[in-house]
């Protein structure tokens, strides 16, 4: 197999040029889009039936691919930031999306903008350093030392926010990128041979327009669950915190209590009641703690399976516009139709595949909000308690005179702890709050989602190109 010396030099396209390749289980190439072939300066016939490797840059870590095969192998999406070379040598970076599909699998590559892609070549550096002098094992200790330093505690987290960062840039670089291609008006003489097949396809565009709507409604809505992700390692912090300082409390207040005498016998089962609430207290943070630490990693991802719903919308949305042009210059042949039906065939299904699984987590994550919901209740009842102990132990202490002063400044260092509990409970509900917003309204468009979608996939189906005979004798048997 021909592998061309690197050049560097970099081969520049644009963000809206977003393309696709689908290999085989074993990495063999089996189609792409115009903008693949382009890009990879190969001819379609030099890359059809190659393995996918053909455009690998030697800069590239084996690691990367490693942990690549690994993910997808498992049945599992990943995005990955790749250096690909050119037939002529040069270099070209993208984040490379690669989903499982039937019998292979599709990866989808988009330009990188973002602020964590210029850190990217560094970091692959100092890895390949390792790789070649350790191995791949120590070059995968290297990549996570290097990922940790950024405050990625897994390779999943970190490719959750390279997706949704470099979608966020596109955006922010240019507004609404992905739904630029304009629909084309065009007037055909009834007697091109392409005119069924561009109308056919121009409707297929504006129903993909109807879904990206939907999704980039759905992907503005991911901070709202990063957010709450942040939200959910924070209090759990706070409410471990909170349980260690109360069991502080609860323990002085015992001791003071012994020295009280028979006149703190109150104060006794003031404190053992406060020990009580201590306990309970560290129960119900035990529980939000660990449904807390499991939600997290649930929520990175939904994020994932978000912004992968929203970037094949794109990639859908750019093949589409690509074959309009190609119609509207009768570039399609007959001999393309089924590859076209496939591949269009193929990214809807994977569209469809992600959505479902999408909807799927989403409705699973509202289940366990509500458990959640239920052990902030029983926190929010210890609170309470807890409030009520402060209040009847400053009484009592106040009752017995001196010997009740040291009570007294116990229990007044109860009043930040039990106001803050309070605050940040009513955060924490806040934050669940929007989040349930935004996943019922992302259930109320499934069913629109879903009908645009089983549309477009009628519509590839009816994907035909009449030549001028078969028109003529339409045409002369209308007439007849």
């Amino acid at each position: 197999m021909y592998k061309p010396s690197p050049v560097n030099s970099p081969i520049e396209f644009g963000l809206n040029e977003l393309f696709f390749s689908t290999t085989s289980p074993k990495g063999i190439i089996r189609s792409g889009n115009d903008v693949f072939i382009k890009i990879s300066q190969y001819s379609k016939d030099e890359l059809i039936g190659t393995p996918h490797n053909i455009i690998r840059h030697p800069d590239m870590p084996k690691l990367v691919f490693k942990v690549l095969w690994d993910t997808i192998k498992a049945g599992k999406p990943i995005a990955a930031y790749v250096k690909n070379m050119a037939k002529d040598g040069r270099y070209y970076w993208v984040l490379a999306c690669v989903f499982p599909i039937k019998n292979g699998y599709l990866s989808i590559r988009l330009k990188p903008t973002s602020a964590i892609f210029p850190l990217m070549d560094s970091v692959y550096k100092a890895v390949q350093t390792v790789e070649q002098a350790a191995g791949i094992e120590a070059a995968l200790g290297k990549l996570m030392e290097i990922l940790g330093s950024k405050n990625f505690d897994s390779y999943e987290s970190f490719m959750t926010t390279a997706l949704i960062e470099e979608l966020k840039s596109r955006d922010a670089i240019s507004q609404n990128i992905k739904h630029s291609h304009q629909a084309q008006q065009f007037n055909f003489d009834l007697q091109s041979s392409a005119i069924k097949l561009c109308k056919t396809i121009e409707q297929i565009q504006r129903t993909c327009k109807i879904l990206g709507s939907h999704y980039i409604s759905l992907f503005c809505k991911i901070d709202s669950f990063l957010a709450l992700g942040c939200t959910l390692e924070q209090k759990s912090s706070f409410i471990i915190d909170l349980a260690q300082e109360i069991s502080m409390l609860s323990l002085n207040a015992s001791i003071e209590s012994s020295h009280t005498g028979s006149l703190g016998a109150t104060l006794s089962m003031v404190a053992g009641e406060l020990r009580l609430r201590s306990d309970e207290a560290k129960k119900g943070v035990k529980s939000v703690n660990e449904m807390a630490k499991m939600m997290v990693d649930e929520i990175k991802r939904i994020a994932f399976k978000i912004a992968s719903s929203r970037l094949q919308v794109e990639m859908i949305d750019c093949f589409v516009s690509e074959l309009l042009n190609k119609a509207m210059q009768q570039q399609i042949k007959d001999g393309d139709l089924a590859e076209i039906q496939e591949n269009c065939t193929m990214l809807l299904r994977t569209l469809l595949t992600t959505s479902r699984e999408s909807v799927a987590a989403l409705r699973g994550f509202v289940a366990r909000l509500a458990q959640l919901d239920i052990h902030l209740e029983k926190l929010e009842s210890v609170v309470m308690a807890l409030e009520v102990v402060r209040k009847t132990g400053i009484i009592e202490s106040a009752r017995i005179g001196n010997k009740g002063k040291n009570f007294i400044g116990l229990f007044e260092q109860m009043v930040d702890p039990v106001s803050s509990a309070k605050r940040e409970l009513n955060e924490f509900r806040e934050a669940m709050f929007e989040v349930k917003e935004s996943i019922r309204e992302a259930d109320s468009a499934d069913i629109v989602i879903l009908d645009a979608l089983n549309r477009v996939l009628g519509l590839v189906n009816s994907i035909k190109l009449e030549t001028d005979s078969e028109q003529l004798q339409k045409n002369y048997a209308a007439s007849a």
